[in-house]
């Protein structure tokens, strides 16, 4: 009677651990801590989702630290950074493979390096209205992150900040970014299409390379196309750039389906192979650049044996760009004090009250008549 009551208590114990086994495993477990100066995290593993809080900004990590939640990061599919948060520190989440979706409050201002870097689930990013910086290869290897809006507030795209993102297909650059960072959106091999922001100064190093753009148009702010900006786009059939563009670098266009440039008068650097050398390396068959004669454009064009169409100048038509307005009497005003040389063409347009020197009168002059103060010349 006692060896039955004491195998029935053994089952009866055997039964409650089995329930409260497969209930814990039902549930998941809860596991939390530190990140940060006044910082938290909480995982709940039944639905994967990491919760970090507090005021302030996140630990940043390196190679060499341990993450608090590397024995979790499998279960991690969802990272929610709430209010009162300043920053997603470096590395915090690089390599999370099952986490799919991401949502930053307005509070957070800095998305560090390397933050979210092969995460090859993520979906979706979901940016508070706060984020100003993204830094060097935050989402790199975000390979099937199909969409992204990047936030207003933003003012700096990093380094390799979306490379690699292979299923990525348009973007949108906020009207605050003034530099695309080197290979940001490089081997985005969807990407076929990119609007510009109107503060873009600098398009950095390889920032577009091998993408799937189709056209692309340069805004007037932008100053320099880096090297290889936008090398190796077979489906790149079409370019226009604005007046503005300073420097054009090596292998800017190379390898790409373009097959005539209008390059503005504003140029006055272009780097070797910068455009009209096709997917073979070699130059384009009947490549034309369209140019103004004494340009940079024009050297150009001669130097690599490109077919070139000139363009006709009006006078006082200072600086090339099709039309006489105030921004030709500073050209003028600025080369009649020396901080700007004009070529002989150039000059020939400028001097529009034509006595052989160009100096301040003809910038009043061309400020008059485009005030319609006067007529004609």
């Amino acid at each position: 009677m006692k060896l039955k009551k004491i195998i029935s208590t053994a089952l009866v114990f055997a039964m409650l651990l089995t329930a409260v086994t497969m209930n814990f495993t039902a549930f998941g477990a809860s596991y939390s801590g530190d990140c940060g100066d006044g910082v938290e995290w909480s995982l709940d593993t039944a639905d994967g989702v990491l919760v970090v809080s507090g005021d302030g900004a996140m630990t940043d990590y390196s190679d060499e630290d341990t993450l608090p939640w590397e024995s979790y990061k499998s279960s991690i599919k969802k990272v929610t950074v709430e209010s009162g948060v300043a920053s997603v520190g470096d590395r915090a989440f690089a390599g999370c493979e099952a986490l799919a979706s991401v949502t930053l409050a307005d509070s957070v201002k800095t998305v560090g390096g390397f933050a979210f870097s092969d995460c090859v689930a993520l979906e979706e990013i979901a940016f508070g209205n706060g984020v100003t910086t993204i830094e060097n290869n935050a989402f790199e290897g975000c390979k099937v992150l199909k969409s992204v809006t990047l936030p207003e507030a933003l003012a700096s795209i990093g380094e390799y900040a979306f490379a690699e993102c292979y299923k990525l297909g348009s973007v949108a650059i906020p009207d605050g970014v003034k530099e695309i960072g080197d290979y940001a959106f490089s081997y985005c091999g969807s990407l076929k299409s990119v609007d510009f922001g109107k503060a873009i100064e600098t398009i950095g190093t390889g920032a577009f390379t091998n993408t799937a753009l189709e056209s692309v148009e340069i805004p007037s702010s932008v100053k320099s196309i880096g090297n290889y900006a936008f090398s190796e786009i077979f489906t790149l059939t079409e370019v226009t750039f604005n007046f503005g563009l300073i420097s054009l670098g090596d292998g800017a266009f190379q390898f790409t389906s373009i097959t005539e440039a209008a390059i503005p008068a504003s140029v006055t650097a272009i780097g070797e192979k910068a455009v009209g050398y096709d997917m073979s390396g070699g130059k384009a068959n009947g490549f034309v650049i369209t140019c103004y004669k004494g340009t940079q454009a024009y050297a150009y064009a001669e130097a690599n044996g490109f077919e070139c169409e000139l363009l006709t100048a009006d006078l006082g038509d200072a600086n090339f760009d099709g039309e006489i307005n105030s921004q030709d009497a500073l050209v003028v005003l600025q080369a009649a004090t020396g901080r700007i040389k004009l070529s002989a063409e150039q000059k020939t347009f400028a001097d529009v009250n034509k006595n052989e020197v160009v100096n301040s009168a003809d910038a009043l002059r061309i400020l008059q008549f485009a005030t319609d103060k006067i007529k004609e010349f």
